[in-house]
């Protein structure tokens, strides 16, 4: 272990800095766990909370680091990662296997994958990249909150709190090699990595926010600029009247970020020096002994008493939050139930600080050898890995008897949409589990997506999958988003058919429109979207298929037709192609499939009411002057009756997630949407047949499609 200790040639002061418990931070703690509880539990939102315990961890290990330098002229290293362990792993391995147990007995089938993978994330403090890199996937951003997604915060905290004692000790060590002042040297190197952070920071929020809000670098600067008040010989301390200002004033920010700024969509580039630019103003501030300082209110027993638990209530409240959500079908609490959430966090956080973490830190780890500490660590990262195995291959034994739907879509026994076409045997099939089954349903989906031929979120180069039979007489390019790409399975239906060649030229998150628009709130989505779309329409026009498939409304929020979908379908009429537009499917507040798992396929729970997505009547029939080659299709009595939407039809589940069909009833609605396109091909004209035949060869070569004939 002493090969592990890095001894430094100075001391950065003459004597031992003395730092005695300060309340006013236990209170600013408590404040920051409390903004990050009600703003979950009651607004949905995040508050800024975080980045102010980013501010206060900066400031409290860059201390203790330097104190340690200047009383043994040293960093121990395992002495310091020990510590961490004895204060970090007992609450936190405990809310992991308890959240495990909890997700094992309450949440739906459907989430139990997911759940393991982000569960042994958070064991091994790398939750925040998990998020990071979902956060990019329009698959993954489709998924409810996990109960580890919290996680990612202390994620963070562990990789800084892994590389911070090795910082500090290169600062001091380059002060000493250049005989200078170890705290200036200290505070140059702080400075240098705020600013590089910072920078990063702001452009990556820029360029992709989703990404940036989860990523490590783009927090270093919050850490910083808690460290920084750390570094001074005699630390500033405003006075009198200027104290008193200041600490409010900073108190006030904290508080008043996560009302002013939508801090999930915003963060953490430079809007995140609002929290923690007040963080540092009460850290200044808050020493005082002022009555009419920030101190006394920080100073009272109830926040003193909440700050000692603020870890623990942080680790407790969003499992907690996430079980009820599963339980209740909704994604909102009462006043209520929200205070009964807060309450019992709050007992759980003090139980388990009173009688787990004090006692291990205290009792089981009194001295400060770091063996025993790390064999702790490894045991209790050995048992969480222990518990995540039996659960994990208990899922993978449960996913390997369900039925592959593909086999017995469309039988008897599951005819999903075909239940509802004239002909179908009176009474309908007798009811079964409904496949896909909960470990498949996610996966149901068109095979644009396995064969890569649906553009992902943030790429705007046009890819073309190839359908269908690859010589048929007609083409159809299906364009748009995913509500567009939800359909290729019924057309492949049909091509084999009719002699129809389906072009897919599909773009996660993004509507075939002329304005850059997008699904996602995710940073440069819109842009790429509106280059793709550009990008689009000149393969439309160097191919020029017989006709485009794509979406006829818009069923987010309440049915609407986009202005500019109107626009698309007249620059289609200009180059003489065809537009075939579908009414939009309706879109569900939660997830059907979540729903059917947990309170089974028939609750009326599951149902969503049809008027909270659909128009009583097509909103189509309001607009006037529609081009000519337009032809509409609308299927929505295969989805809704008169006032609800049915999550289960014929034993197939209809949704895949909370607004996509999914691949199995699509198929099943072939037979349905067949007619239209019958109609469709019966329209054309002789003259058009023979133009058909050339414009085959030129889709041949067609950007090198990247998917076989299906």
């Amino acid at each position: 272990m002493h090969l592990l200790r890095i001894r430094i040639g100075v001391r950065l002061n003459g004597s031992v800095l003395k730092q005695g418990f300060r309340p006013d931070i236990q209170g600013l703690r408590a404040v920051a766990a409390l903004l990050v509880c009600v703003y979950h539990l009651w607004f949905g939102r995040v508050s800024g909370g975080v980045d102010v315990f980013f501010v206060v961890s900066g400031f409290l290990i860059t201390g203790m680091l330097l104190r340690q330098v200047d009383r043994r002229g040293r960093i121990d290293f395992p002495g310091f990662w020990a510590r961490l362990l004895k204060r970090l792993l007992p609450a936190a391995i405990t809310v992991i296997l308890f959240t495990c147990l909890a997700s094992y007995l309450l949440l739906p089938k459907v989430e139990w994958k997911g759940t393991i993978k982000e569960a042994a994330a958070a064991a091994v403090y790398l939750e925040n990249w998990l998020l990071a890199f979902d956060a990019v996937d329009y698959l993954a951003r489709e998924t409810p909150p996990s109960p580890f997604q919290h996680f990612w915060a202390l994620s963070t905290q562990g990789q800084i709190y892994l590389m911070w004692p090795c910082l500090v000790a290169a600062a001091v060590w380059l002060a000493s090699l250049l005989r200078r002042d170890a705290r200036a040297t200290m505070a140059s190197v702080l400075m240098g990595v705020f600013g590089l952070s910072l920078a990063y920071s702001v452009y990556a929020t820029r360029t992709n926010q989703a990404f940036a809000y989860f990523d490590t670098g783009a927090r270093l600067w919050e850490f910083s600029l808690g460290a920084l008040l750390a570094v001074p010989r005699v630390p500033w301390r405003p006075q009198g009247v200027v104290a008193a200002l200041a600490g409010w004033a900073g108190l006030l920010a904290v508080v008043s970020c996560g009302l002013l700024l939508q801090v999930s969509t915003v963060f953490p580039g430079y809007a995140a020096l609002w929290p923690t630019l007040g963080a540092v103003l009460v850290l200044l501030a808050g020493s005082g002994n002022s009555v009419w300082g920030v101190a006394a209110l920080l100073r009272a027993r109830p926040l003193q008493f909440l700050g000692s638990i603020s870890y623990a209530l942080y680790l407790w409240h969003w499992p907690l939050l996430i079980l009820v959500y599963a339980y209740s079908g909704t994604r909102e609490v009462s006043l209520g139930q929200g205070m009964a959430i807060l309450l019992v966090s709050m007992l759980l956080a003090w139980l388990t600080t009173r009688f787990l973490e004090r006692p291990v830190r205290r009792d089981l780890f009194p001295g400060p050898g770091p063996v025993r500490a790390f064999a702790f660590g490894a045991a209790c990262v050995t048992t969480t890995a222990l518990v995540l195995a039996v659960w994990a291959g208990y899922t993978l034994r449960l996913q390997s008897l369900e039925i592959d739907a593909a086999t017995r879509v469309g039988s008897t026994d599951y005819p999903g949409a075909q239940v509802l076409m004239p002909g179908f045997a009176v009474g309908g099939p007798v009811p079964r589990s409904p496949l896909p089954g909960p470990f498949r349903i996610k996966s149901d989906l068109p095979a644009s997506y396995s064969d890569a031929s649906h553009q992902k979120l943030l790429n705007d180069q046009v890819r073309v999958g190839d359908y269908g039979k690859r010589d048929g007489r007609y083409v159809i390019a299906l364009v748009g988003g995913s509500h567009s790409a939800q359909w290729l399975p019924a057309l492949q239906v049909i091509a084999e058919r009719h002699d129809l060649r389906i072009l897919n030229m599909t773009k996660s998150g993004c509507w075939f429109s002329d304005e850059a628009k997008s699904d996602q709130a995710l940073e440069g989505a819109a842009e790429s979207c509106g280059r793709w779309n550009r990008n689009l329409l000149k393969e439309l026009e160097r191919i020029r298929p017989d006709a485009v498939f794509t979406t006829l409304t818009r069923a987010a929020g309440m049915e609407t037709v986009p202005s500019k979908y109107v626009e698309k379908w007249w620059q289609m009429q200009a180059l003489g192609i065809d537009v075939i537009a579908i009414r939009d499917t309706p879109w569900h507040s939660t997830d059907p499939a979540h729903c059917v798992d947990v309170f089974g396929p028939a609750s009326r729970r599951c149902q969503l009411p049809r008027q909270k997505s659909l128009l009583p009547e097509n909103p189509v029939a309001d607009i006037a002057g529609l081009p000519a080659r337009l032809r509409q299709i609308d299927l929505t009595r295969y989805l809704c009756d008169a006032e609800r939407c049915p999550p289960v039809i014929g034993n197939i589940m209809v949704y895949r997630d909370s607004n996509h069909l999914s691949a199995s009833y699509v198929k099943t609605l072939g037979p349905a949407l067949e007619p239209f396109i019958r109609d469709w091909l019966a329209s054309r004209q002789p003259a058009t047949d023979s133009r058909s035949v050339t414009l085959l060869q030129a889709a041949a070569g067609v950007a090198d499609p990247v998917a076989t004939p299906h």
